[in-house]
């Protein structure tokens, strides 16, 4: 279902599903949306699209793929809901098989250090187990500006010079994710191609935790900074992400606790 303008389609998905299932009157076409495998409502343009922990995200009207995805019931464990970021992730990387990407996680997409798109996971839980899993996705396509201090961005068009039509991209996109939904019962198929695509996954690199604020110096970076070096070792089912430093000790982190330090910008 496509709108021009909407604050944020997580926002408005969670607010058409909930009146669904209270029974409350909605129009056919959010009725026939919301029947489909996995609904999915478009903008155009959202006032205020955000990512992780709140950070916001810029999106020139009309250039972007802004979407929201209902994932009903998945057939997870609910203390493994982050099998929906890994299956998630890899329906872009795929989709978008012709561009070398990688997935930094949790689930941002990157095309070398920059990047082309981030998404924002919101589940409901009842005491019967799984409601839902909205998955929100920013993906950057045919935008080759950006106006704020973002640190980073990549589009679509910027990488390969071509402007790709929004539609037809979403369409692909969801008939991945449908051929995929099997991968989120099998937990080692899915974690083997994730890791597959994971950014950084070799060698050692540099990260700082997240209560720390450095600043590089000739593009050095050490522990003087607060930052040091590392290598991933492993993901858990929850999603914590496990670190080897190279005196063998192992660092476990939750979602912001870490960031990767890229030299030429302040990472976010």
């Amino acid at each position: 279902m496509f709108i021009r303008q909407t604050n944020s389609t997580n926002d408005l998905l969670r607010s058409l599903i909930t009146d669904y299932q209270q029974g409350k009157d909605v129009s056919d076409e959010v009725s026939t949306c919301l029947q489909q495998p996995l609904p999915v409502v478009h903008a155009g343009f959202q006032t205020a699209g955000r990512g992780q922990a709140g950070n916001t995200w810029e999106s020139e009207e009309g250039k972007n793929l802004l979407f929201s995805v209902l994932l009903k019931q998945p057939k997870v464990p609910i203390q493994e809901g982050f099998r929906v970021a890994m299956w998630a992730a890899l329906a872009i990387v795929k989709t978008l098989h012709y561009i070398p990407l990688t997935i930094k996680w949790p689930n941002d997409i990157y095309y070398e250090d920059k990047k082309l798109c981030g998404m924002l996971i919101e589940n409901s839980i009842t005491s019967a187990g799984w409601n839902y899993s909205i998955i929100g996705v920013g993906l950057n396509v045919n935008q080759t500006q950006w106006l704020s201090n973002a640190p980073n961005p990549v589009s679509i068009a910027t990488i390969t010079h071509q402007q790709k039509d929004l539609s037809s991209l979403l369409d692909k996109i969801i008939a991945q994710m449908v051929e995929d939904l099997s991968l989120l019962e099998d937990y080692e198929n899915l974690k083997r191609q994730y890791f597959d695509f994971l950014y950084r996954k070799d060698g050692y690199h540099y990260y700082v935790e997240r209560e720390v604020s450095v600043q590089p110096t000739d593009n050095q970076w050490d522990d003087l900074h607060g930052a040091f070096e590392a290598k991933i070792v492993d993901i858990t089912p929850q999603g914590e992400l496990i670190l080897q430093l190279k005196d063998k000790q192992l660092r476990t982190y939750h979602f912001k606790q870490i960031r990767y330090v890229i030299k030429s910008k302040n990472e976010n």
